[in-house]
């Protein structure tokens, strides 16, 4: 709220003390029922009915009998099992700060389809405690993603107004008719969005957000900072269709032509033989081999990494059991821990049955096996700095037998770790997951032959010889084994970032960078099994801007890699998946590592230029090449919010700011002669901290 602080000479120098809070994020939980019909399937059978002929004459009498095939045909049988899924939500409970409130977008679950569907989803309010927060009016945009269509904005039910739209620009606002300031009830909508999913849009997660929010009181004083703005999911989960073919079986059948003649002589009896050639099964195993692409990880000074590894299995009727560690990676320096609680969640399918440890701390594990709660505490009481690549702890899971293919799991569900003082140093140890993958099981290939042959011969009067041949094929269904998978990134687009941006690329808009990202699955004959928008579950590991930049890097062009449960993706050539971020120094237009007055003076150039009728989309800030150049007008925005999540996308196409577009002019030029200043005075604060001198702490990224 306020804060102010003093010296020893009751001088107030609340100007050199940063503050910053916290947020506390209670996620929902989530009941999934799932209710399977299936449709019964029919068998016809048609069989040729046979004829035969008789031709008798006196004395001697031959019976000629018309070969006779009959064919059984079995229709191939289809079956398809639609699986319906219904999705019980349950509603987070949240805890607002007094004089606060929570605008939270709700969340809905579809099943996917090829016809267009449209959904609601209502943005509700949640208050603080006593005093509640009233609102007189606010502009907002909503962002939805590449394939979602944004149809209706209507509302506010809760802060008794209408919206005015803006449907072109996404652009929304409502104020009370009385310009008196409203408290909604709880629960009550802000608004209500209408959005139409088109058909075929693939299975996945897509976030509809808040891009921009400004918030006023009655006063018409801006409270934004007051209301957490927080966006929904609409989840779209896959339709399950199951196909069953029943191989077609055909049965030859042949009879000889039977020759009676009329004899007196002694009756002989052959016995029949029967030859039978034996059933022989071939079975085929495919061998599946995986590459696992080792990473290698650059962590923060005094910052620790906990990784939990991952494995590949083969699919296995029986039960089998894996151990999985998880290891630690140091910053330089390195961070002394002395104990650490958290818990472990597997996914369906995997049983967490041991967990061991700390080798690398010096500590014994303390469980709590039925809440899959852990915790470790060196007996001394000291931090202890384990060494790069020793065990944090070892996990030993069981996977069920029958557990199909596909990627499992498993997660750290909280972690807090101290030091030796026992201060909770959470803040410094990046968890990272992991996740066991089984591949596809052998495919398996029968074949039956067998021959029965069957002579009698019988010498009174008569002579009969019948051969009788059968012959039985049956094929096994086959089964498509992936050997390999590939990632290829559709419409990415470029990024530009401060090098003191400490935030991970997951956290500070990367991921708006990404496009569609698609994995591919591929047979052992090289033919495509089948390909997965998995764009909701890509990260960028524990890359941020700040570990990321190199001021010896004269090009600012960095690719940063993207990852699936912790393991880098590569493309069909097996390079690694990128996108694009260019890196830089704030203020530092002409692209030397350094802000300072030629800085400032290139700016003001270039706004001069504009203003007199210049193009500024070929007037030039430093560079010729067109994405170095929106770099530098990146970094030359001095006053832009750091914290506005489309900055890292604005490119320079206009000197204003109305339209979106970057805003470069005198203000800048100011700001960064200022910084300059405080720089030329000062060897005691980090440049950052002048940047929160000169912009404020509310529009500057705060150092670490």
């Amino acid at each position: 709220g306020s804060c102010k602080v003093y010296d020893t000479l009751g001088n107030d120098i609340s100007d050199k003390v940063t503050v910053s809070g916290g947020v506390i994020e209670i996620k929902a939980v989530t009941t999934t029922t799932t209710e399977t019909s299936t449709t019964p399937t029919e068998t016809e059978t048609e069989t040729t009915p046979t004829e035969t002929e008789t031709e008798t004459t006196p004395t001697e009498t031959e019976t000629e009998t018309t070969p006779t095939e009959t064919k059984t045909e079995t229709t191939p049988t289809e079956t398809t099992s639609t699986t319906t899924t219904a999705t019980e939500t349950t509603v987070e409970t949240v805890t607002v700060a007094p004089g606060a409130a929570l605008w939270q977008i709700s969340g809905t679950t579809i099943t996917e389809s090829d016809s267009d569907q449209t959904v609601t989803l209502p943005c509700l309010v949640t208050n603080g405690g006593d005093p509640a927060l009233a609102v007189a009016g606010a502009e907002f945009t909503i962002v939805t993603p590449d394939g979602l269509i944004l149809t209706g904005v209507v509302g506010s039910e809760g802060y008794g107004a209408d919206i005015d739209r803006n449907d072109t620009k996404s652009n929304y606002a409502f104020v009370n008719e009385s310009g008196k300031g409203v408290v909604a009830p709880d629960g009550s909508k802000v608004f209500e969005l209408t959005i139409t999913v088109p058909g075929g849009t693939a299975p996945g997660e897509y976030i509809v957000d808040f891009g921009e929010c400004k918030i006023y009181d009655a006063s018409g004083n801006d409270v934004s900072e007051r209301v957490v703005t927080k966006g929904g999911t609409i989840e779209i989960v896959a339709k399950t269709t199951t196909t069953t073919e029943t191989a077609t079986t055909t049965t030859v059948t042949e009879t000889t032509p039977t020759e009676t003649e009329t004899e007196t002589t002694p009756t002989e009896t052959t016995t029949a033989t029967t030859e039978t050639t034996p059933v022989t099964t071939v079975t085929t195993v495919t061998t599946v081999t995986t590459t696992v692409t080792e990473t290698t990880t650059t962590v923060a000074p005094g910052f620790a990494l906990w990784e939990i590894s991952g494995t590949t299995i083969e699919y296995s009727d029986a039960d089998q059991t894996v151990t999985i560690p998880c290891l630690v990676t140091n910053g330089d320096p390195a961070l002394a821990v002395a104990g650490a609680e958290f818990m472990i969640v597997t996914a369906d399918g995997l049983v967490l049955t041991g967990v061991v440890g700390s080798e690398g701390y010096g500590a014994e594990i303390d469980r709590n096996d039925t809440k899959n709660n852990y915790a470790f505490a060196n007996e001394s009481g000291a931090g202890v700095v384990a060494e790069d690549g020793a065990k944090v702890f070892e996990l030993t899971i069981t996977v069920a037998g029958k557990t199909p293919e596909g990627v499992y799991s498993i997660d750290f569900d909280s972690c807090k770790v101290y030091d030796a003082n026992g201060n909770d140093v959470s803040g410094k140890v990046i968890t990272r997951n992991g996740a066991i993958t089984i591949v596809g099981k052998p495919e398996t290939s029968t074949s039956t032959s067998t021959s029965t042959s069957t002579s009698t011969s019988t010498s009174t009067s008569t002579t009969t010889s019948t051969t009788t041949s059968t012959t039985t094929t049956t094929t096994a269904p086959s089964v498509e084994t992936t050997t390999s998978v590939y990632v290829e990134i559709k419409n990415p687009i470029v990024g530009y970032y401060f090098s003191h941006d400490y935030r991970l690329f997951n956290n500070n808009g990367a991921k708006g960078q990404l496009g569609t990202v698609i994995m591919y699955y591929v047979g052992e004959d090289g033919a495509l099994i089948k390909s997965e928008d998995i764009t909701a579950k890509v990260d960028f590991g524990n890359q941020s801007p700040q570990n990321t930049y190199d001021k010896n890097n004269k090009t600012f062009k960095y690719a940063v890699k993207l990852y699936l449960n912790g393991k880098e993706l590569t493309d069909k050539n097996n390079k690694a998946v990128t996108v694009t971020a260019y890196i830089g120094v704030k203020g530092d237009v002409n692209l030397d590592n350094l802000a300072d007055a030629t800085d400032a003076s290139r700016v003001l150039a270039y706004y001069a230029a504009v203003q007199t009728g210049s193009n500024p989309d070929t007037t030039t800030l430093y560079a010729s090449d067109k994405e170095l150049d929106n770099l530098c007008a990146f970094l030359g925005d001095v006053n832009m919010n750091e914290f506005n999540a489309e900055n890292f996308k604005v490119a320079k196409t206009a000197a204003n700011n109305k339209n979106g577009k970057r805003l470069l002019d005198a203000t800048d030029a100011s700001a960064i002669l200022n910084y300059y200043a405080r720089r030329q005075t000062t060897n005691k604060l980090t440049d950052n901290q002048i940047w929160v001198q000169v912009l404020g702490v509310d529009n500057v990224i705060s150092a670490k």
